[in-house]
Formats: structure tokens, sequence, C-alpha cells
């Protein structure tokens, strides 16, 4: 009989259920006393145990980098303030960063283009970080300050000059980027560096 590998997506559970807002880790759902966690990627049965280079429960890895879309909303300067001093009990109701996380900062076309599609799964309106609120026009990654390297620009985006300085995922452009004022609430996606982690992650 000829020896084959079933490529599955692995199904965690936790027995102890920990008590965030929704009851479960953050990206685990809890059906009765347990959570469970549905995997982004496929590997072999012998595999689903130990994972190296992966990203954090709830996060999604695309190339090299993780990210995370929050379900919950903020003004630009807050989320990447949180961001900067990475303290996410600022903003995200308890939940302490230990990511070392920014807002995304797509460096290449495929990034960007990954964050537009994923952000049209569930249809949400989400930060990212770029602005141009140090020069107008000048549209820059928050981290570095670097000017952008790509964009992804919705037709006749940018428009808002000096009042719309920050840039958005807009689900009503399918995920397009827009310039937007940076003091309403929207969703987020923040993004981190893939690590070497060992065992299930969480």
């Amino acid at each position: 009989m000829t020896n084959t590998f079933a490529f599955i997506v692995v199904v965690c559970v936790c027995m102890n259920v920990q008590v965030y807002s929704a009851g479960c880790r953050v990206g685990w759902i809890q059906f009765q006393s347990k959570c469970y966690w549905f995997s982004h990627e496929s590997k072999p049965w012998g595999e689903a145990g130990v994972y190296s280079a992966r990203c954090h429960v709830g996060w999604i890895r695309f190339q090299n980098k993780c990210y995370w879309f929050s379900h919950d909303s903020r003004p630009w300067g807050e989320a990447e303030f949180a961001h900067a001093v990475n303290n996410w009990d600022i903003v995200l109701h308890g939940i302490v960063s230990v990511f070392h996380s920014k807002l995304a900062e797509p460096m290449t076309e495929a990034e960007s283009n990954f964050l537009i599609s994923h952000s049209q799964i569930q249809p949400s309106d989400y930060w990212i970080g770029i602005s141009d609120m140090i020069e107008e026009g000048r549209w820059i990654y928050s981290s570095n300050q670097n000017v952008i390297q790509m964009n992804g620009w919705a037709p006749g985006e940018p428009n808002g000059h000096t009042g719309e300085n920050c840039v958005q995922l807009r689900s009503g452009v399918h995920g397009k980027w827009i310039d937007i004022g940076c003091g309403q609430n929207y969703r987020i996606i923040c993004e981190a560096k893939v690590k070497e982690i060992d065992g299930i992650i969480g």
C-alpha cells in the first residue's frame, strides 16, 4: 500500500476557557466549555503539533509578515500610539500586546493586494500605517517616515487635501485606499514580523 500524507486544516482545542470579552483567547471560538482555533494553513497530521516560523493565534501570515485584523474601532492616532508604546491596554480592552507590532505598512503590491483582499472577507473599513500629516501630499509610512514605495489608491484618491491625512482601506471601494480624517473610529490592521515559535502558538 502506498503511503500518503493527508494535508489537513489544523483544529486546536483548549480545554480551559480563558476569559476575555468573548470568553476565549483572541482568534479562538468558544463552544460550551471549550475553545477552538481553525488554522489558515494546511499541514500533514504529524506536523500539526509543532509549528515554527509562524504567527500568533488570531494572526494571519502572508510571506514574511503576520497580520491581525481588529474587531474594535479607534481613531488612527490612538491606534498608532498604542503600537508605539506597545501597550494595547489603551486600545483593545485589556489585551496587552506582546507582538511588537505596528499598523500595517504595505511595502509591495503583493502585500497591498493581500490586505485589500482579506479586508473584504468580512467587509469593513481599516486603518493602515500611512499618512501625510507631516507634509501635505507626501505619503509616508508611520514607523520610519519613508515615502511609500507603492500605492493602492481608489480612483480619484487621494482627494481630501489638508483635511484628510490618514489612509484607510475602504469597503465601499472594495478595500482600495482612500484618504480620510484621522479622528474617526475605524478598525485597524496590525503587522508583525514572522518569528520562530516552538510548539502550538497561543
